[in-house]
């Protein structure tokens, strides 16, 4: 890759430009490099936040406890063991020592000439990159932040651990040991054990008259029941340690919301109400904002970058106005707005300043109030933080950061990954599943889809059906699928969105469907609406009971005859010539796992006989 990059650096003579008529020289120059933290780091070939010099873009040493740490300012009360505090100095976050691409270039090839591993350590630069041969790159603004990771994967979703009381690791509770418990469960008397157990009754038969059978009988029911009581100790015993080491597993188990001394935590009760609240919301959401919400309270674990977005931008600053102090508050609604600058399209210099002094701002604050200088918090100043000083010089030199932002390339991975199925041999079952893929793809170019006939039609609606006496390809049944999936004629008209929640669309002739299919029986909630639909447009009127005399409007339509018998499809996208009353109800499956963040589909198509014709029309559930 990089060889051919080297070739379209020095250019490509003899290019014909047809515009000019004429020949030139072609040349392409790889300016940015862009992807999460990790990978920039391996691609400048640096130590990343497991250095001392932590950060790929200054020289800011980090403060050593278990890991690695960046403060601007160094703890106020290290002990007296810890490691290199002569080299701990204090940083302003707009004066930072930044890193040059000569001294990079010239200490890596240094270090690979070398081999010199303590200067190695000391720059944290582990030696010369493929990537240095390109001499449009410039080491290392040419690698700048992505604000996916770093906002709605990192910065948020830290700040959010503050404030549920999470973000500093628990102290574990002391475990309890189940063989002490064996040992020291108390044991039943004999006395104890003969009290408890019900006396047996004698059957009448057996009952003896004299008081010495009594008496004996009486002693050998006392031994029975010694007997029969004696193993009930250990079992009491083995109880009582099953479930004081249950209570200790339960001890051990970690909540997700706690509330701690910190000024900026919130109620665990509040966080309740606020997913509560969030699945209320779920069913009005609108969808150009994504998918459904989901409860923070509940899948906070397993929030997306998406959602994390949605929840910065537009819950957030409301959930949170009550709950946290006011000098928090604000600072975090600084932050967020500073974000929203930062991922706008356009940015001017003003708004270049304003992001670089709400950053630095918000730095200054968050080291004061969740950092607070101490030993024991410095956990919290982590290198993603320190990145958001260093997010104003990426924009001023390469532009608005969804420029190089990775939201398409997470996508891409995701559908690369989703078509991996086997385990064994990933690599090649998906190099195969993208060949499938690009199959259909370029299917729609070279087949006219207006001459297919009607018996390729019906093996498009039904994947299982036989092509005559010869067994269908394996290309072709790739573009029967696509045909089931995406074949729709030219004359389907254009439904528009309307503010009335009925739509109306009198002249449709085809509907684009996705199967799988199943039988779906309306609800009388959606026959209603069905039929309030048809009588906001048509007058509805029921023949049944109807008088013969009666006046038949021209457009009129036969209420018993509206079955909640109908199909439900995968979703909403073949050409439907059906009976009265048969519909297709156009709603997606969805598990009950996934039923939280899915949306069921809101158009119905209802084929009904008028008296003049057949009429397909469209109408919502909502």
């Amino acid at each position: 890759m990089v060889d051919e990059f080297l070739i379209l650096e020095k250019g490509i003579p003899d290019v014909w430009n047809a515009y000019t008529c004429k020949t030139f020289t072609l040349f392409a120059h790889i300016v940015i490099v862009s992807g999460d933290q990790p990978a920039r780091e391996k691609m400048c070939n640096h130590y990343g936040s497991s250095g001392n010099r932590y950060c790929t873009y200054c020289y800011a040493h980090g403060v050593f406890k278990s890991h690695v740490y960046c403060p601007f300012k160094p703890p106020s009360d290290p002990p007296p063991n810890a490691t290199n505090q002569e080299q701990w100095k204090t940083y302003h976050p707009e004066r930072l020592p930044p890193r040059l691409d000569a001294h990079w270039r010239e200490d890596a090839s240094n270090i690979t000439n070398s081999a010199n591993v303590r200067r190695a350590d000391e720059l944290c630069i582990r030696g010369f990159c493929e990537l240095m041969k390109l001499q449009s790159l410039d080491f290392p603004r040419s690698f700048p932040i992505d604000a996916m990771h770093l906002f709605y994967i990192n910065i948020i979703p830290g700040l959010f651990n503050h404030y549920r009381g999470r973000f500093f690791k628990a102290p574990s509770p002391p475990k309890l040991n189940v063989r002490m418990l064996h040992s020291k469960a108390p044991k039943k008397t004999k006395s104890k054990a003969k009290s408890a157990k019900k006396p047996r009754k004698i059957p009448p038969s057996t009952q003896r008259s004299s008081s010495s059978s009594e008496d004996s009988s009486d002693n050998e029911r006392s031994d029975s029941e010694t007997s029969d009581a004696a193993p009930s100790a250990p079992l009491e015993s083995t109880h009582q340690a099953t479930s004081t080491a249950q209570q200790s597993s339960n001890m051990r188990k970690v909540a997700k919301f706690v509330q701690t001394d910190d000024r900026y935590c919130i109620s665990p009760k509040v966080w309740n109400q606020i997913g509560k609240d969030m699945d209320l919301s779920a069913a009005t959401f609108p969808s150009q904002f994504g998918d459904a919400l989901r409860s923070i309270e509940a899948s906070c674990h397993n929030f997306k970058a998406h959602e994390w977005s949605v929840w910065t931008h537009s819950l957030s600053p409301l959930y949170l106005k009550d709950h946290l102090p006011p000098d928090i508050y604000h600072e975090y609604l600084r932050l967020v707005h500073a974000i929203m600058l930062a991922t706008e399209d356009t940015i001017s210099l003003s708004e270049i300043s304003e992001i670089r002094s709400a950053f630095t701002r918000f730095l200054l604050h968050y080291e004061a109030q969740y950092y607070q200088f101490k030993w024991e918090r410095l956990s919290a100043a982590r290198s993603v933080f320190h990145m958001l000083a260093h997010v104003a010089d990426c924009i001023s030199l390469l532009g608005p950061m969804n420029v190089y932002t990775q939201w398409s390339m997470e996508r891409f991975c995701g559908s690369i990954a989703r078509l991996t199925t086997n385990k064994a041999l990933p690599n090649r079952n998906m190099s195969i599943n993208l060949h499938n893929e690009e199959l259909k793809n370029h299917a729609r170019y070279i087949i006219d889809w207006n001459s297919l006939d009607e018996q390729v039609m019906q093996s498009a609606n039904n994947a299982d059906a036989e092509f005559g006496s010869t067994p269908p390809s394996i290309l072709w049944r790739v573009c029967v699928e696509r045909i089931r999936r995406d074949y729709s004629t030219k004359d389907t008209p254009v439904i528009e969105k309307s503010r009335s929640k009925h739509l109306l669309a009198s002249e449709m002739t085809a509907l684009r469907v996705i199967g799988p299919s199943k039988a779906y029986t309306l609800s009388n909630g959606e026959l209603r609406k069905l039929r309030q639909h048809f009588s906001s447009y048509i007058q509805t009127v029921d023949l049944s009971e109807s008088d013969s005399d009666t006046e038949i409007p021209e457009m009129s339509v036969n209420v018993k005859k509206i079955t909640p018998l109908t199909r439900s499809w995968y979703g909403a996208r073949i050409l439907i010539d059906g009976e009265a009353g048969a519909g297709w109800v156009c709603r997606p499956f969805v598990s009950k796992a996934n039923r939280t963040h899915s949306r069921d589909a809101s158009l119905v198509l209802y084929n009904t006989t008028l008296i003049d014709g057949n009429v397909n029309d469209w109408c919502t559930f909502s």
